[in-house]
């Protein structure tokens, strides 16, 4: 298995400043990458919510989330994505920005949001994954080996203070309903 390279956001040298994008906007900055989308969820004492991939080719912890659809903004895939894996209804709050990730020979961009959710998370794809847990934030330094890329790129702003999430509302295209609901 071909391990990860992470293309980091929030690199602070000079010239890696302009680096950071809006999640909302990873379409149009995608470039030929898979994009993908996901979802940030905390509990009430600020401990992020990560899903454990339990598959013969990857073992890692994850936040949700998943590839998006041809005609699906970022926002969309990341709640389908929420709602497929943890069968649950959520509402995008913040924007935490996307980053690169390449994996062997596949360039990825994945859009990250915050949201809100509600129902019961139980696992939905038992066949793909195995746990689900939250975690404080040092304890995700404990078991940085066994986190996914984006999770470790989420662990990485936090560690320098990057998480500053940008409000989602008016500026931002909100995702449209689905009509077949």
């Amino acid at each position: 298995m071909t391990r990860p390279v992470q293309l980091t956001l929030f690199d602070d040298r000079p010239w890696r400043r302009g680096r950071w994008r809006l999640a909302r906007r990873a379409r149009r900055h995608g470039r030929g990458r898979l994009l993908l989308a996901g979802g940030v969820i905390t509990d009430d004492d600020g401990k992020i919510l990560l899903i454990h991939r339990a598959t013969p080719s990857l073992t890692q912890w994850e936040t949700p989330g998943g590839k998006v659809d041809p005609g699906e903004t970022p926002e969309q895939a990341a709640v389908r994505e929420l709602a497929e894996e943890l069968g649950i209804e959520a509402t995008i709050v913040a924007d935490w920005g996307s980053h690169d990730i390449v994996v062997g020979s596949v360039s990825m961009t994945y859009a990250l949001f915050q949201v809100k959710v509600r129902g019961s998370m139980r696992l939905v794809e038992s066949q793909t994954f195995d746990q689900l847990r939250f975690f404080a934030w040092p304890e995700l330094i404990r078991i940085e080996a066994e986190l996914s890329p984006n999770a470790r790129n989420l662990l990485s702003m936090w560690r320098h203070g990057k998480l500053r999430p940008r409000p989602y509302g008016r500026t931002a295209a909100k995702p449209r309903e689905n009509a077949s609901a």
